[in-house]
């Protein structure tokens, strides 16, 4: 069986919440250098998804992808080295510009990626954008790209773009558009951890 064959199976599992047989297709994937693999392993032990929270492991297996450029890989190891915690000060205090360099990974390749209409690169650099991450903060451009990516199924989008539109800047802002984009996340069943509280705020204005 062809490994990416193996991937789509392991990554089918694991969001199936079956970490156990996520995790046996994966471990010989990343030992194999499968970046796919390694930044789904990283996930795991960064969240403690099947296995226990490993913030080493976690971090070796983001490393690893990253410096394939795999750009997911690339973006969450960046955001740990910006937290600069354990062990990623470690890794700062043996290179400094490892930070801007893994950004970069991440930014040229979702743009390149989201060009080309990857749904989970037009959410990243949506993501990018909306946060001022690697490119200038924009929110019209996130936007822009949120809605490709919700355009192309990527459903939780529709998260961001509430979010966007509510407290963006005031080029971007517009409540009905939040409430629009709110009840797509309810339609879709694609909720993100916090938005109820948004249903709440949307509430208030309204009264």
């Amino acid at each position: 069986m062809d490994a990416e064959r193996i991937f789509k199976e392991a990554s089918a599992a694991y969001d199936a919440h079956d970490f156990q047989t996520a995790l046996a297709r994966l471990i010989p994937l990343g030992d194999e250098g499968h970046a796919g693999a390694q930044c789904l392993l990283a996930d795991m032990y960064r969240w403690g998804h099947g296995v226990e929270e490993d913030a080493e492991k976690s971090f070796h297996f983001y490393k690893a992808a990253a410096d394939q450029g795999h750009p997911t890989a690339a973006l969450y190891l960046w955001l740990l080295l910006h937290s600069k915690s354990a062990p990623a000060a470690e890794a700062l205090s043996r290179d400094e510009a490892a930070p801007t360099h893994y950004l970069n990974i991440a930014v040229t390749r979702f743009k390149e990626l989201a060009e080309a209409n990857d749904m989970e690169a037009m959410s990243n650099l949506g993501f990018l954008y909306h946060h001022g991450y690697g490119v200038d903060l924009d929110g019209a451009e996130a936007i822009h790209w949120y809605t490709k990516a919700f355009e192309a199924g990527g459903y939780a989008a529709a998260n961001n773009l509430a979010l966007l539109h509510y407290e963006g800047d005031l080029r971007v802002r517009d409540k009905a558009k939040a409430l629009f984009w709110y009840m797509k996340t309810k339609e879709f069943n694609c909720q993100c951890v916090g938005i109820n509280e948004f249903e709440a705020k949307l509430s208030s204005d309204a009264t």
